[in-house]
C-alpha cells in the first residue's frame, strides 16, 4: 500500500464491481420559501460530499490480512486515506514528457467547475499499465475559452513518458463512514463492503 502526502492510499486492489454501485451525494442547503413566489435555495457548504460503497474481495488469507491491517489502521472513522476513483476522469491530449510538469488534457471543465472552487479534487493519479500508478498534486489549471484542451500543472513531475490517451483519475481524500465494518467469509474468499465518505473540504492544501 502506497503512502502519499502522509496518508495511506487504498491502491492494493481495485473495487469488486459486482452488483449495483450506489453513490449518495450530500450537500447542506438552506431552503427559503415564503409560501408565495419563487423558492430560493442557498448552498451552506462550498462543495458536496459523496458516500459510496467499496466492495473489497480477498481470495487468499494473505489478501485478507491486508484488509484487516487496513481496517485496524483506520480506527473506525478517525484516520483518513486516499482512494483513486478507478475511472477515466481525464485523458492526456498529447504526450507528457519525462520530468515535465505540464499535463494537457481533453477539456472536461475541470478548470471552470473544479479548480475555480478553490478546494477539492486537487490530487490526481496518472495511470499507465507499464508504469503503474503515479500520484500528483495539481498546482494550477488553465483553459482558454473555446479550446478543446486544458492545461494542468502537476507536482512532482512525470516519472516516465506518458503517451496521449493516458488516463488521469481523481485521488479522493476519504474516511470510512462507519465505525462498524462486517467481514463476510465465503469459504476461502473474504469480502467486506466499505462505506466511504469523501472529504473535499479537508483535503490537504
Amino acid at each position: 500500500m502506497s503512502v502519499y502526502r502522509g496518508h495511506d492510499v487504498l491502491d492494493v486492489t481495485e473495487p469488486n464491481r459486482l452488483g449495483t454501485v450506489e453513490e449518495q451525494v450530500e450537500r447542506k442547503l438552506a431552503l427559503l420559501d415564503a409560501g408565495t413566489g419563487a423558492v430560493a435555495v442557498d448552498a451552506m457548504s462550498l462543495l458536496p460530499t459523496s458516500v459510496r460503497s467499496y466492495r473489497w474481495t480477498a481470495m487468499t488469507r494473505a489478501e485478507t490480512s491486508v484488509i484487516r491491517a487496513f481496517l485496524d489502521a483506520r480506527h473506525g472513522r478517525a484516520v483518513p486515506f486516499w482512494l483513486p476513483t478507478y475511472q477515466a476522469d481525464m485523458a492526456l491530449s498529447q504526450q507528457m514528457g519525462f520530468a515535465t510538469t505540464l499535463a494537457r488534457v481533453h477539456w472536461v471543465g475541470y478548470t471552470e467547475r473544479v479548480w475555480a472552487k478553490g478546494r477539492g479534487r486537487r490530487n490526481v493519479v496518472i495511470f499507465s499499465p507499464p508504469a503503474g500508478l503515479s500520484y500528483h498534486q495539481v498546482t494550477n489549471a488553465t483553459h482558454s475559452p473555446g479550446a478543446a484542451t486544458e492545461d494542468l500543472t502537476v507536482a512532482p513531475s512525470a516519472p516516465v513518458i506518458y503517451e496521449a490517451g493516458t488516463i488521469l483519475m481523481f485521488l479522493r481524500y476519504c474516511r470510512l463512514d462507519s465505525d462498524w465494518v462486517e467481514m463476510r467469509w465465503r469459504g476461502e474468499p473474504a469480502e467486506v463492503e466499505l462505506p466511504i465518505r469523501e472529504l473535499p473540504l479537508e483535503e490537504p492544501a
